[in-house]
């Protein structure tokens, strides 16, 4: 009785703390995300004198037109960019069919580096712009469809998911000679090698981007990466003075259920199964983080959880955890349970 007492009590702290979490994050989510709309649109200083209503985003079919178009083996991408809002330039890339290949992209604008809460310093253009590629395949290939990706945002400070443009490439045939601007060929009469009269392509304007990002260093202000062992062991002092702040409360009564379970509870046996259990936590947490540091971004797993679907999800689980916590839905495996 008094354990189921002593449980009782920690699932209401439980639930009070959590009211508490989620009050902050609802209180820091409505003071920081002013302040980054406006961040992010001072960092622009275009005139939104068009947009009819700039604190309420158009839907992503309104704000972006992309469509393409084809001559030969030339593939022109067009996008519409509205007033206030702009593309990553990185993010629009071809997903084209086995066997064709294409030239990089050349732009018609001039990319603007931005320092992107989500991506770091990226190429942005907030106009609207066509990309050209140059086509080629080793035999002709007939009508396949292929994919233009692309995200935009919107320079209050929301950003739409990563989209998926649907096209048919039209027929390929292989050509040679364009893709080589000139070519060697013996004359008859003489050994010395000419050129064809085919007048040589002059090299496309593209837009410069790795020349134009910082280095490393600069963004190293404190100099972390020279110094290792300062790095781990300000991230311990971290992650040690985030044990005092309201986000490891939710730990607490499972930590206190799995000691009070014990049959013979002790002080060296409770300290064993936290410190475990702590360990353990922690060693997935930073496994799952590091992962996510290595592969997030070539895997877009940011953009991934964002889904409606996935949010969704989590809070289904998240509820469904607040209710049984709170006793209200009990699974039948553990009803019986003294």
């Amino acid at each position: 009785m008094i354990t189921k007492n002593i449980i009782s009590s920690y699932q209401r702290s439980y639930f009070i703390s959590l009211v508490q979490l989620l009050a902050i994050v609802f209180i820091i989510a409505i003071k920081v995300t002013p302040a980054h709309a406006i961040n992010l649109s001072d960092i622009f200083s275009s005139n939104n004198a068009n947009t009819t209503n700039p604190s309420k985003p158009l839907p992503v079919q309104e704000a972006f037109a992309i469509t393409t178009t084809q001559q030969g083996n030339q593939l022109t991408i067009q996008a519409d960019v509205k007033d206030g809002y702009f593309v990553y330039q990185d993010k629009l890339k071809l997903e084209l069919p086995q066997g064709v290949n294409a030239t990089p992209l050349v732009f018609d604008q001039t990319a603007t580096f931005v320092n992107d809460p989500s991506f770091g310093r990226v190429p942005i253009i907030d106009k609207s712009f066509t990309a050209k590629t140059t086509l080629s395949v080793l035999k002709p290939m007939q009508a396949q469809p292929a994919i233009v990706k692309w995200q935009g945002c919107a320079k209050m400070g929301l950003c739409y998911p990563p989209e998926k443009v649907n096209f048919t490439l039209q027929p390929i045939t292989p050509q040679a000679a364009s893709a080589v601007p000139t070519t060697l060929r013996p004359s008859p009469n003489n050994t010395t090698p000419v050129i064809t009269d085919k007048a040589p392509l002059s090299p496309p304007i593209t837009t410069d981007i790795t020349a134009q990002h910082p280095s490393q260093g600069d963004n190293d202000i404190f100099g972390l990466s020279r110094h290792t062992g300062w790095a781990l062991l300000l991230l311990f002092l971290a992650g040690l003075g985030l044990s005092f702040t309201p986000c490891v409360l939710p730990m607490l009564p499972i930590v206190v259920n799995i000691v009070a379970r014990q049959h013979s509870p002790s002080a060296k046996k409770g300290l064993l199964l936290t410190g475990s259990y702590g360990v353990g936590v922690a060693t997935s947490y930073g496994l799952v983080g590091a992962l996510v540091a290595v592969f997030g971004q070539s895997l877009g797993l940011m953009n991934m959880l964002q889904q409606p679907i996935i949010l969704l999800s989590f809070a289904t689980v998240f509820v469904l955890l607040g209710l049984y916590s709170q006793n209200r839905i009990i699974p039948s495996n553990f009803q019986h349970i003294p």
